[in-house]
C-alpha cells in the first residue's frame, strides 16, 4: 500500500473513531491542529525574519504561512504527523482562490458550524489542489459529510481558539491587508516537509544545511511523551532530567544554525505562573541557563478554556553567538 493510501486510511479511521472512549486510542499528535494556539504575532515580532532561512514544525501550517508573510527566504518544515502536508496544501489552495479572509475563517474554523468545510466551497478551491493532496481531500469528501469531516476530536484536534483570538495572534489573519499580502505571495510559496519526530530531527537534517531561525512550538511541554524512557536515576526528578535532555537536543540542533541564528526552544503558556515558581525557576535555569538562552514574556490573551479569563505566555530562545 502506498504512503498516500496509508494516510487516507489513517485519516478515515480518525474520523470514524470520533466517539467518546474510542477516540482516546489515538495519540495526541495524530490529529491535525486546525489553527495555532500560540501567539505567533508577539512571538515572531521578537525576531528579524526577512530573507532568513527557517525551519518550523508544520502542525496547523500557520507558523509557515506567517513566516512567508514576514519575508522568510525559505521555510522547511517537520512534523511527526504525516497528514499535516495535506492540510498545508488545502490552506494554500484556499489562499489561491478568490475568497476573502472572512470566507477563510468560515471554512476552516470549527466555530462556524453552518459553513465549515462547505462542500461547494471545497469544489471551488480544490481546483488549486494537485497530486496526492487532491486525491486525499477528494477521498475524504466522498466518504463523509462535511459535519463529520470537520468535527472536533476526529481528524482535527479539539484545541482551537475562537476567530477573534486568531485575528490577534496570527499576522495573516489580523486584517484584510495582511491576508491579501499573503494571497499575492502564495502561488510562489513552497515548503520542504520532513516527516520525523523532534528527537530524530538533528540526525535527519543534512550536516551542511543551515538555518537562521528554528521554531519548535510548545513541543518541549510534552517531554514526558518525547522522552518516555528514562533511567532509574532520572526517575527521582523526571521533569528536571527531561528538560535537561531537551536542552541537549537544542545543542544538537544548533549545529544546523547560522551564527546569530535563533532556536525558539519552547513556547510556554501561563508563563509567569510556570516560570515564576521557585522550583521551576531552578529547573529552567539549569536546563536553559540565561548565559545561553533568552526569556520573552508576551501580553495576556484569551485562554482556550474560558472566554472571560486570560493567560499570559512567553518563550525560551537559544541564540547562537559568534
Amino acid at each position: 500500500m502506498s504512503n498516500l493510501n496509508i494516510n487516507i486510511e489513517k485519516a478515515k479511521r480518525l474520523i470514524k473513531d470520533n466517539r467518546i472512549g474510542i477516540s482516546r486510542r489515538h495519540g495526541k499528535f495524530e490529529r491535525i491542529y486546525p489553527f495555532t494556539n500560540e501567539n505567533l504575532f508577539e512571538c515572531f515580532n521578537q525576531f528579524l525574519l526577512r530573507n532568513k532561512d527557517c525551519l518550523t514544525v508544520l502542525a496547523s501550517s500557520d507558523q509557515a504561512l506567517d513566516l512567508f508573510l514576514r519575508g522568510a527566504k525559505s521555510v522547511d518544515t517537520f512534523d511527526i504527523n504525516p497528514l499535516t502536508p495535506y492540510y498545508f496544501d488545502l490552506k494554500k489552495a484556499f489562499l489561491m482562490s478568490d475568497f476573502n479572509r472572512d470566507d477563510y475563517l468560515k471554512f476552516f474554523s470549527y466555530y462556524y458550524r453552518e459553513t465549515r468545510f462547505n462542500r461547494d466551497v471545497y469544489k471551488e478551491i480544490s481546483k488549486n489542489l494537485t497530486g496526492d493532496s487532491k486525491v486525499f481531500w477528494d477521498s475524504l469528501y466522498d466518504s463523509f459529510t462535511t459535519e463529520k469531516l470537520r468535527d472536533s476530536n476526529g481528524l482535527f484536534s479539539p484545541d482551537e481558539q475562537p476567530p477573534l483570538v486568531l485575528k490577534r495572534e496570527i499576522l495573516y489573519l489580523s486584517d484584510d491587508h495582511q491576508y491579501d499580502l499573503l494571497k499575492e505571495k502564495i502561488s510562489d510559496v513552497n515548503i520542504r516537509f520532513i516527516n520525523t519526530n523532534v528527537v530524530n530531527l538533528p540526525m535527519v537534517l543534512s550536516r551542511d544545511k543551515r538555518y537562521d531561525f528554528i521554531y519548535l512550538s510548545n513541543i518541549f511541554q510534552y517531554t514526558k511523551n518525547v522522552f518516555s524512557k528514562i533511567s532509574l536515576k532520572e526517575r527521582l526528578y523526571p521533569d528536571k532530567y527531561r528538560l535537561i535532555r531537551w536542552g541537549n537536543l537544542i545543542t544538537d540542533l544548533s549545529r544546523n544554525l547560522n551564527h546569530d541564528g535563533n532556536i525558539m526552544t519552547g513556547y510556554i503558556y501561563d508563563f509567569l505562573n510556570i516560570y515564576g515558581s521557585d522550583d521551576n525557576f531552578r529547573i529552567f535555569s539549569q536546563a536553559f541557563p540565561q548565559s545561553e538562552f533568552l526569556y520573552y514574556h508576551f501580553p495576556k490573551t484569551r485562554s482556550l478554556s474560558s472566554s472571560s479569563s486570560s493567560v499570559d505566555s512567553g518563550c525560551i530562545v537559544y541564540k547562537k553567538r559568534r
